[in-house]
């Protein structure tokens, strides 16, 4: 650095600070400042509160960190859950329209429907124990699924 080079750069502020007037401190000024320094007296009118002291940014800031990351991990975690069912463990659940047609009326014993469960046809499920709500077909929907069947069927057959 340049010797003389602040002196240099604040020149317009040392000329101002030069051109201030000149302010005269009363009589024994420094004694009695150190006399109020050492007695330790202006503690007193400065005292801190409790309240003051706990919002402080210092004790603010981590208290805030530490109450947001509570909220967040009850956010995320739910103690409350419970433990879901295994489907596979559980008795199936009968409908309401099942169980209310089963207890009101008495259906005439019919010879048991099959259906395949593969593509072979090597398997068959007896539909009478099965919990699912059957539809009646008329005629034209019946032609029409089975139209929708051969299409399937042909384009299996087509791919191999």
């Amino acid at each position: 650095m340049i010797p003389g080079y602040d002196e240099v750069r604040y020149k317009n502020i040392i000329n101002l600070l030069k051109q201030m007037p000149k302010i005269t401190a009363p009589l024994n000024f420094e004694s009695d400042l150190m006399r109020r320094i050492n007695s330790g007296n202006f503690n007193e009118n400065y005292k801190v509160k409790w309240w003051d002291k706990l919002f402080l940014p210092s004790r603010l800031i981590p208290a805030a960190a530490f109450a947001l990351s509570i909220v967040t991990v009850f956010y995320f975690l739910n103690f409350n859950s419970i433990e879901p069912e295994n489907p596979f463990l559980t008795k199936p659940k009968i409908r309401e329209t099942v169980a209310q047609t089963s207890n009101k009326q008495i259906f005439p014993a019919q010879t048991p429907e099959y259906t395949e469960a593969s593509v072979n046809g090597s398997f068959r499920i007896n539909k009478e124990g099965l919990n699912f709500l059957q539809i009646r077909l008329n005629a034209a929907e019946k032609a029409k699924i089975n139209k929708l069947k051969e299409e399937i069927k042909a384009y299996f057959k087509r791919k191999q």
